[in-house]
């Protein structure tokens, strides 16, 4: 009867059995380790709000606020001598930027112009800054 069986067919057979065995000895003992695993790669392939923008320049949400904010530190803040001629001088950066209508953003440009106006005394208020960037 074993003469029938071929050694290829034999390690075939025996192969598939080891897999089949250690694939339930997997699932029993690393399960929460396997599902963890799998929550993990969904999470990171999830868009992010801050991803490639929609004018197909490649461009990231986050690398023109990166730009916008690094322009306003070295052209708009020190420039502006009162607070009104900054509110300007930001007016118009802000619409010749293309920036997302994003909470995010918003609160990281808030914070930063906030910060900066602090630095040169000019004292820009929040509510200032929510309308500025409020209005188109």
């Amino acid at each position: 009867m074993l003469d029938t069986i071929s050694w290829g067919e034999f390690l075939k057979g025996i192969g598939t059995v080891l897999i089949l065995y250690y694939g339930v000895v997997f699932i029993r003992y690393f399960r929460s380790d396997v599902s963890s695993f799998l929550i993990k790669v969904s999470r990171r392939e999830q868009p992010c709000s801050f991803g490639r923008s929609e004018n197909g320049t490649g461009a990231s949400a986050m690398q023109r606020v990166g730009d916008l904010l690094l322009e306003i530190d070295q052209e708009i803040i020190p420039k502006a001598q009162t607070k009104q001629e900054l509110i300007e001088h930001l007016r118009s950066i802000l619409l010749r930027s293309e920036l997302p209508d994003d909470p995010h953003i918003r609160g990281i440009l808030i914070s930063h112009m906030l910060l900066a106006s602090k630095v040169r005394h000019l004292e820009i208020t929040q509510e200032e800054l929510l309308d500025l960037l409020s209005k188109p």
